[in-house]
């Protein structure tokens, strides 16, 4: 396309197969000649170069990428002008990206939370150093072969002195979807407008889908300020809770509500990671071997038998109670034997002075001796 006339440029880089396209630009595979290795050259229109916002672009890119170095940002190897051509000269990777992963469907919640924790540290390094993204989006996220994270793409970013070309214009840079409300407005890219963004592509990545949707770019703009946000947990109920909520606060609408800066926001995703699992703490070792003698099973004690005199005195006082009850029954029957009941007249004196029967003298005095000793 760009540069289908060009085998080689400033006869270092020989150019081969288009990799990536865009709007202004694509992405070829080349070889170094003097390093001797592959890399990735983008090269832009020319035509957009000879404009004011299209050599402000290539110069925020350039600047931008070379000025965050970090494991999971693209690294910017060179930059260049050949014959009205500017490229960008960059590490060569796969060529896939996060978004072509997410044709698949939801990623794994896992896989999303390693995803994310790796473009928020690059998101960091590049706030560190001034440099806002302000378009980030699952199509900037390349994927190295073991399927690293490095993001990509500073074409729009803001960084300080080298904006202007870009602010000047009054247009609304970025892609619509993944825009913060407040952006769309026109408003200044703060660092909570690219956490904005970070959420919306979590929700992405968790749910299949992105939060708001619409025909056009203003339908998304207003459904992304005025429409309501189906909750993560209904569209996928296995994501735990407590990421969900650090989700719906990363896309909140208002900026103040929102984390304050990548390493806040990379924060809550680790703590509610750790929620869902159980953590065993290493400085406290579980011992979990089996046991190496067999459990003992414990007989219960029998309760303590009483003293000897004890059980002699409760079995003496059992006697004598039994032997009451017998001399009750017997003067009980002497005494009614032919009753007759009386004529009414005054009441007969009460006996005081009642006598055992006969035969039950001697055992009772056999009995009170046992007591006694």
């Amino acid at each position: 396309m760009l540069a289908s006339s060009r085998s080689v440029l400033c006869d270092r880089y020989e150019l081969g197969p288009v990799i990536g396209r865009g709007g202004m630009a694509e992405v070829r595979t080349a070889h170094d000649r003097r390093l001797r290795r592959t890399v990735a050259v983008k090269c832009f229109d020319p035509a957009a170069w000879a404009t004011p916002h299209g050599r402000a672009r290539f110069e925020v890119e350039a600047r931008a990428g070379a000025a965050v170095s970090h494991p999971n940002v693209v690294t910017v190897y060179d930059v260049g002008v050949d014959v009205g051509m500017p490229f960008i000269v960059m590490e060569r990777l796969s060529g896939r990206t996060f978004a072509d992963e997410l044709e698949r469907g939801p990623a794994p919640v896992e896989r999303v939370l390693d995803v994310m924790r790796a473009l928020l540290d690059a998101v960091a390094a590049a706030h560190a150093r001034g440099v806002l993204h302000r378009d980030l989006k699952p199509a900037n996220v390349l994927l190295t072969d073991d399927d690293t994270p490095k993001l990509s793409d500073f074409g729009i970013a803001m960084s300080g002195d080298v904006t202007r070309g870009l602010t000047q214009t009054g247009l609304v840079l970025g892609t619509p979807a993944y825009l913060a409300p407040e952006r769309v407005e026109g408003k200044p890219a703060t660092a909570r407008s690219d956490l904005y963004s970070i959420g919306v592509m979590c929700y992405e990545a968790l749910t299949g889908c992105r939060p708001y949707e619409g025909d056009n770019a203003v339908a998304v703009a207003y459904a992304a300020r005025h429409g309501i946000l189906r909750p993560v947990r209904e569209l996928r109920a296995d994501v735990p809770a407590e990421l969900a909520a650090v989700v719906c606060r990363a896309m909140a609408r208002l900026p103040d509500d929102r984390f304050a800066t990548a390493q806040e926001l990379a924060g809550a995703l680790a703590a509610a990671a750790g929620s869902t699992k159980h953590v065993v703490d290493a400085t406290s070792p579980v011992d979990v071997r089996p046991p190496t003698t067999p459990t003992r099973v414990l007989a219960v004690a029998p309760a303590p038998a009483p003293p000897a005199r004890r059980r002699t005195r409760l079995a003496v006082l059992g006697a004598i109670a039994v032997l009451a009850l017998l001399a009750g029954a017997v003067a009980f029957s002497h005494d009614t034997a032919g009753l007759k009941f009386p004529a009414p007249g005054p009441t007969a004196p009460s006996r005081t002075n009642a006598t055992l029967p006969s035969g039950l003298e001697a055992p009772f005095q056999r009995l009170q001796h046992a007591v006694d000793r």
